[in-house]
């Protein structure tokens, strides 16, 4: 054959042979060239995906405050914890042993010469509320030597006051307390701003009371002189028939057990009486 006529031939053929091989490619490859299909239960519509993110909870934004509050948390628990380990290993100090201020003053009561405290009158009933009689007692001698008066007097002046209670309080409300019911005034007037709950501490304010109202009133020459002293110091030195307290007045309300007629006057006389009733043996000393 011509060349000219194999060249046509060939051309001609060309696409045959290109759309027989296409076919074949079609039909082995046609699963594969499909599209992957997605399981029915991964689909999700725009519309879910919407909802899902509408339920989820939003987290609030960190702010520096709350991250410093956080931290001060973090550092005060890391703080207890170690203040309680620390407290489990280390031992509790012992407390310091009190100090007894009573006992001190005692020891510094000197002896008086030649004295048995424990022969003093009323020492014992004392003893129900002064723990260091013996000291007690001694301090009284030397009290009453420079009053110059029997220590007795100033025993008796104390317990018709107080009973010997240092703290004992007016049961009518007068004010006054301890061994000679001091008013706060007379507190004020010796320098204590409130009368001391020692009894040793209180004789030293019993002697400055009763040394100033010799100096102003006179010395006292009997047992009622004592109790008029303090009682109601102008009276010292006066006639029997002199009032301190009339009624209906606070004062004689205050003290209407010492009334002894009941005539609704308190009279030098009627302390008198009342003193000897209570404390006859002092008027013989």
């Amino acid at each position: 054959m011509k060349k000219g006529v194999l060249t046509t031939l060939f051309v001609a053929a060309v696409p045959m042979i290109m759309g027989l091989s296409a076919s074949l490619d079609d039909s082995t490859n046609s699963e594969n060239l499909k599209p992957p299909v997605k399981p029915i239960a991964t689909l999700q519509t725009p519309f879910e995906n919407t909802n899902k993110t509408n339920l989820e909870k939003k987290e609030k934004p960190v702010t520096s405050a709350a991250l410093l509050e956080e931290v001060r948390k973090v550092i005060v628990n890391k703080t207890k914890a170690a203040a309680a380990a620390k407290a489990k290993t280390t031992p509790k100090p012992k407390p310091a042993p009190k100090v007894d201020k009573e006992a001190l003053l005692a020891q510094k009561v000197e002896n008086v010469p030649g004295f048995n405290p424990k022969d003093l009158y009323l020492i014992n009933k004392a003893g129900k509320y002064v723990k260091h009689k013996d000291a007690f007692a001694n301090k009284i001698k030397q009290m009453a030597d420079k009053l110059q008066i029997p220590p007795e007097w100033i025993m008796g002046i104390i317990d018709s006051e107080s009973g010997f209670n240092p703290r004992v309080n007016n049961k009518k409300g007068s004010g006054a307390r301890g061994l000679l019911q001091f008013m706060p005034l007379t507190c004020k007037e010796f320098g204590y701003k409130k009368v001391p709950n020692s009894p040793l501490e209180q004789l030293d304010f019993c002697y400055k009371y009763l040394r100033s109202r010799q100096k102003h009133f006179g010395t006292f020459k009997s047992f009622t002189d004592v109790k008029l002293s303090v009682l109601y110091p102008v009276a010292v030195g006066k006639s029997s028939s002199f009032v301190l307290y009339s009624s209906p007045s606070t004062a004689y309300y205050q003290n209407s057990g010492l009334d002894m007629n009941k005539d609704g006057a308190i009279t030098v006389s009627d302390i008198e009486s009342y003193m000897r009733k209570n404390y006859g043996s002092l008027y013989n000393s």
